[in-house]
């Protein structure tokens, strides 16, 4: 009888809201009137740390929890870093509609739109520098759980105003957020000088870390994609 291929080689069709964006998104232009210049809820985006893509693909972690693996890539042009960014949840009480403007202080999930898992973490050791795991986990909102959730906290761009005194202002496109994870208070970050060999050879890990003072390696700014108006 025929097999399944292996989870290396499955490509799974994107969001049906991605889908839904390439009819009607507006893509943000260097100049001109249409450009977006707030980070948007459902839409579709790379987000880029120290020259790392936030990336991920059906490959699983060889230890720890043994869920999707989470990586850093230095390439732009792969599907795997794209991510939806969505509200921290699918139920009524936290409505929020295509294109609502993202804010400092709020808390959301990623979904990684190739493979659908979301964006995870929890007290599992990574698997190169020993800090905190950061996974993909589910799929969409199936088996979504609070370890999905990060807190956006914003960078002000070198304006000297605190983390406090941006919560509420809206996510910009040329702004970096830290993403501190929820359930555990840690950040996620890409630690460059740790690089894995087969199956994701190049690659860089991407984990969690308790760090007092936020670095580069912290921040993530928005990179291109699909963003709503």
């Amino acid at each position: 009888p025929p097999t399944s291929p292996p989870a290396t080689m499955l490509r799974p069709l994107p969001s049906l809201l991605l889908l839904l964006a390439l009819a009607s998104f507006a893509l943000a232009e260097s100049d001109g009137d249409l450009e977006i210049k707030h980070v948007s809820y459902y839409s579709s985006f790379k987000l880029k740390s120290s020259g790392f893509f936030l990336h991920s693909q059906s490959i699983q972690y060889g230890s720890g929890s043994g869920q999707q693996a989470v990586s850093g890539i230095a390439h732009a042009g792969q599907s795997g870093s794209l991510w939806m960014l969505k509200p921290e949840s699918a139920s009524p009480t936290h409505k929020v509609n295509v294109g609502d403007p993202a804010k400092c202080g709020d808390i959301v999930r990623f979904e990684h739109v190739d493979t659908g898992a979301n964006l995870h973490s929890h007290a599992f050791t990574s698997p190169l520098s020993g800090q905190q795991e950061v996974s993909g986990f589910g799929r969409r909102d199936e088996n979504s759980d609070t370890g999905d959730r990060f807190e956006l906290v914003c960078d002000d761009g070198g304006a000297g105003v605190s983390a406090e005194e941006m919560v509420g202002k809206m996510w910009r496109r040329d702004r970096a957020v830290t993403l501190r994870h929820v359930d555990t208070g840690k950040v996620v970050q890409v630690v460059p000088n740790k690089q894995y060999n087969d199956p994701i050879r190049g690659h860089v890990e991407v984990s969690a870390t308790s760090n007092k003072y936020i670095t580069a390696k912290q921040r993530w700014t928005p990179d291109d994609g699909v963003f709503f108006a």
